[in-house]
Formats: structure tokens, sequence, C-alpha cells
């Protein structure tokens, strides 16, 4: 029985040791300045807390027009400058043009999957 307590106990310890550690972050405000026939231009809000930091090696957007998926080698995901603190700017560009009236852009923030957030917006190109 005591033997048992303490296989228990130390499976528990190496549970939560090898746990991820939790990140607290949450997607802001998103805007798009893009129109109908130009590239996209697309920002993101992340805000993070305390110590906790986005790295651009962390990031990946995956872009749809329509019903058409943009090649990865075609989209371009840049961490923008703080302009405050805890506050950080995800910019998604595209190098060709959009020739579709929605946009849908999945954003992914987070190095390990168990540890990572996703969130889709879906932008209308004024034409």
């Amino acid at each position: 029985m005591r033997r048992a307590l303490q296989l228990s106990n130390l499976g528990a310890a190496l549970l939560v040791l090898s746990a991820p550690a939790a990140m607290a972050m949450s997607f802001g405000r998103t805007a798009t300045t893009t129109t109908l026939g130009q590239r996209l231009d697309f920002i993101a809000q992340v805000a993070v807390d305390g110590d906790e930091t986005v790295t651009r090696e962390c990031i990946s957007a995956r872009v749809t027009a329509g019903d058409n998926r943009i090649a990865a080698e075609n989209v371009r995901v840049t961490l923008e400058d703080p302009r405050e603190p805890g506050l950080r700017a995800i910019r998604v560009t595209t190098r060709a043009a959009i020739d579709e009236p929605i946009v849908t852009i999945d954003l992914t923030v987070g190095c390990r999957i168990s540890n990572s957030w996703t969130r889709e917006s879906t932008e209308f190109s004024a034409g």
C-alpha cells in the first residue's frame, strides 16, 4: 500500500513537471485595409501578460480568398514592434492581389500544439 502511494505521488509529480507552462494570452482587435484587387494587409492584436513573449517563429497564418487557399509561400507574417506594453501586432500580407470579396485568415500563435491559440477572421474586401 505504501509503495503504491509513493508511485502514485511520483507519477503525479512527473505529470505536473511535464505539463507545458500556461501562457496568458488573448487576441484583440483585427483590422484590414484591403480592397478588391490589392494585396492583403491584415493586422491582429495580441495581448500577453507579464513576462510572456510572442516570437515570430511561433506564428503562422493560413489565408483563403473565397474558396481558394493562398499558397504559404505567398503569405507573409510579421510581428510588429510593440506600441504599448503587453500588446503586440501581427501583420499578415500576401504577395498576390486578392480577387475575392471574402477573405479568411486563420492565425495561430504558439510553438507547441498543446499551447497554441488560433483565431479565424473573415474579412470583406471592398470593391
